[in-house]
């Protein structure tokens, strides 16, 4: 049986270490969400990064479209806490295609930088522990 910690710092400290995964699941479940919901918004602009095709052709669109959209799944399931091992390695695959695009097309810069810490963010997620507040698939 775990002992009640006395109120105060190490009280605090003791909160936040229980429920730090769950804090960190669900802001980057939020931050998925809202880059999906952005890039859905203005696909015509992520186009220019999806290779080997015309950026303006309608298999680019729906490259993003399908991106976009997997992204606010991921994040919707993961902020939730619905199979957050599974939507956050599921993520972390899409970011690193994302950022092979980006290499491919633009070279590595700011947008390569961003998808490559959030696909280590997103595997950090993966294999962490179980936390509280979840439910595994």
């Amino acid at each position: 049986m775990k002992a009640q910690s006395s109120v105060g710092i190490g009280g605090a400290a003791d909160a936040l270490r229980e429920y730090a995964g769950a804090v960190a699941r669900i802001l980057l479940g939020a931050l998925l969400v809202w880059m999906g919901v952005s890039q859905l918004t203005s696909a015509q602009e992520w186009a220019q990064f999806i290779p080997f095709v015309d950026h303006s052709s309608v298999a680019a669109l729906a490259c993003v479209a399908a991106a976009s959209q997997a992204l606010a799944i991921s994040g919707l399931l993961l902020a939730a806490g619905i199979g957050s091992r599974l939507w956050s390695a599921a993520a972390a695959a899409l970011f690193l295609l994302m950022l092979l695009g980006i290499a491919l097309t633009h070279g590595p810069g700011q947008i390569g930088i961003r998808d490559l810490a959030l696909a280590g963010l997103c595997l950090a997620v993966f294999s962490a522990p179980s936390e509280t507040l979840t439910i595994q698939l």
